[in-house]
């Protein structure tokens, strides 16, 4: 199964704290975030596996600098980008994002690819395949 979700990729941020009544209170800043690209994946919701493990190929296309001479704009299509934020932090923001409704929990995952690539229509494609083929594990 092939996703794309158009727009720049959105990287996970750290959870926050704050102290409300002398409470201290977790949460997570783009909460609101992950449930609207959990409402885009639903459009794209095969039926759940409980036992099923998956195996996950992310592809990041990050958005070209403004700032970047046309000149240099050019060279940078479909190049690794090696600027932050770290690529971890894009994979965990869809991972969270897909619990529930990709897949039952992000630990079914056994096997991740990904790519943080430059190009001029930024978007995050996600491909997803059930390991029951011998595609997880094999050299």
């Amino acid at each position: 199964m092939n996703i794309i979700i158009p727009g720049p990729p959105i990287a996970q941020q750290r959870h926050r704290r704050k102290n409300i009544g002398g409470k201290i209170w977790d949460y997570d800043p783009l909460r609101t975030t992950k449930d609207n690209i959990g409402h885009l994946l639903k459009r794209h919701c095969p039926v759940i596996h409980e036992y099923a493990n998956y195996f996950v190929i992310m592809t990041f296309y990050i958005p070209i600098p403004k700032s970047y001479s046309k000149k240099k704009r050019t060279q940078m299509f479909f190049q690794p980008c090696p600027k932050k934020p770290d690529i971890d932090n894009y994979a965990k923001f869809y991972l969270d994002a897909g619990n529930g409704i990709l897949w039952s929990d992000d630990a079914k995952i056994v096997d991740l690819t990904c790519k943080k690539i430059y190009s001029d229509n930024p978007r995050t494609e996600i491909y997803i395949g059930s390991c029951s083929n011998e595609r997880c594990f094999t050299s």
